[in-house]
């Protein structure tokens, strides 16, 4: 069901580590789970809440899904809070480039293209 593709394998590419510019860093898991850390906050569209103490990095960690609307879209549903003060957050990653090497953004505003870009560690 998920549309894009890394190195022509769906969903099975995403599993690792990507990381961005200044140290951010997603974890992907094959069951679903996911950590980030280091990402720039005002990178992120925060659904919720805003990011404690005025950070200017977030973390948190939760499960990752495909967005039912906006199929080249990743849903990280953050449930354990990190940088927020409830642990109930989402954050939207879009694909910049398919690759290789495959780019994803989190996305701040559909009508900027790209926001905070991360690619996978090889």
């Amino acid at each position: 069901m998920f549309h894009w593709r890394y190195h022509g394998r769906g969903t099975a590419g995403l599993p690792g580590v990507w990381t961005g510019s200044g140290g951010g860093r997603v974890e992907f898991r094959a069951d679903g789970r996911f950590s980030m850390k280091g990402i720039p906050a005002d990178s992120v569209d925060f659904t919720w809440s805003e990011p404690r103490h005025g950070a200017t990095r977030v973390s948190g960690a939760g499960t990752w899904r495909q967005d039912e609307v906006a199929e080249d879209s990743l849903l990280l549903m953050i449930d354990v809070g990190g940088s927020f003060p409830t642990a109930e957050e989402v954050a939207t990653l879009i694909v910049a480039e398919d690759g290789p090497p495959q780019v994803l953004f989190f996305s701040t505003n559909v009508d900027k293209p790209y926001g905070y870009e991360i690619k996978k560690t090889p």
